[in-house]
């Protein structure tokens, strides 16, 4: 017998069948690696229990409903993937298996903790208490909110690790009897080899090069003025990149060590080199002003894109850290 007939023998008979046959189990992959779970948006090492957890489902959609399996049975291929996504897409899983969404992300959500927090031995403890968020009203609230707000995979995952890092800060924040302080929470920078949280972040990196890029007039200025608001290191490039024609006395006054210094006595130590360069002299003052009132556009354009306020005053802080810290690593490697 071909292996036409093969596949014409078991769909004769796969109505009758609540074992799912392997024709359709053929099909059960393909539809879950190239439609519902792309291994683009979902590589299998980040997402180790996706395959098991949607095929088990499947599976229970095929035993206890008869109706699918006829119509599936009867289907063509392109209407085999139709029906397989419809059922096991993450529409679905968030709106009837919210639990299941949680054993997909797993074990990114376990170590995007493990990375964030600095006591390995409450991490388990804040991730039961994290799920237990999510399954009382989060997930509920993310699938009210998934169908208006998001197309594209990579969007909802990550929404979805935003939503967990800020419940983590919550959770760390309230206490929880883990005796915890404030300021433990802001985040810190991935380990290269954590491709978890790097992914995560990458995310938001694109964000903010998409945000800086809509001032291209003043993006030097701009990235020399976060950089100095974060207390980062400034370089040469850096200065040359906001003024092109700066001088040795430029160089050495922007790229101070300004870590112990005060807001206030900052801009007044570097003010006179933004003058020297600048057209149009300004007060300390109202070099602050207007870095802060940047700094409040990125907030409020970074909440635009995720619709929702994830980020604030301080947290994007560290977000900029983050993105320098990066941003230097890619450039020497």
């Amino acid at each position: 017998m071909t292996a036409k007939n093969n596949i014409q023998a078991e769909r004769a008979a796969a109505d009758g069948n609540k074992e799912v046959p392997g024709y359709v189990a053929a099909l059960l992959g393909k539809a879950i690696h190239t439609l519902a779970y792309p291994d683009e948006f979902y590589p299998r090492q980040w997402f180790p229990d996706l395959d098991g957890v949607v095929t088990e489902l499947f599976g229970e959609t095929w035993r206890s409903d008869p109706d699918f399996r006829k119509k599936l049975s009867a289907a063509s291929e392109a209407q085999a993937n139709d029906m397989i996504v419809a059922v096991l897409g993450l529409p679905s899983l968030l709106a009837n298996r919210p639990q299941a969404l949680l054993l997909i992300y797993r074990q990114m959500i376990t170590g995007f903790i493990r990375r964030l927090h600095r006591r390995q031995e409450e991490c388990p403890d804040i991730v039961q208490e994290i799920y237990a968020r999510l399954l009382s009203g989060k997930l509920a609230q993310i699938q009210k909110k998934y169908d208006a707000r998001f197309g594209p995979t990579p969007y909802f995952t990550s929404y979805f690790m935003v939503c967990v890092r800020n419940m983590y800060i919550d959770v760390v924040r309230e206490g929880r009897n883990l005796m915890m302080k404030g300021s433990e929470v802001p985040m810190q920078a991935p380990h290269p080899a954590y491709s978890v949280q790097t992914a995560f972040l990458d995310e938001e990196f694109a964000k903010l090069r998409a945000i800086l890029q809509l001032h291209p007039a003043s993006r030097g200025r701009i990235l020399l003025c976060l950089k100095l608001k974060c207390r980062l290191p400034v370089t040469a490039a850096d200065v040359r990149r906001c003024f092109p024609g700066c001088s040795a006395q430029d160089i050495l006054q922007l790229g101070a060590d300004f870590r112990s210094s005060r807001d206030r006595d900052m801009y007044r130590a570097v003010v006179s080199a933004f003058n020297r360069n600048e057209d149009k002299p300004v007060q300390a003052d109202t070099l602050r002003k207007w870095v802060e009132n940047k700094t409040n556009l990125l907030v409020t354009h970074m909440n635009r894109l995720h619709r929702e306020d994830v980020y604030d005053s301080e947290n994007i802080t560290d977000l900029i850290a983050l993105f320098f810290t990066g941003e230097n690593a890619h450039a020497q490697g």
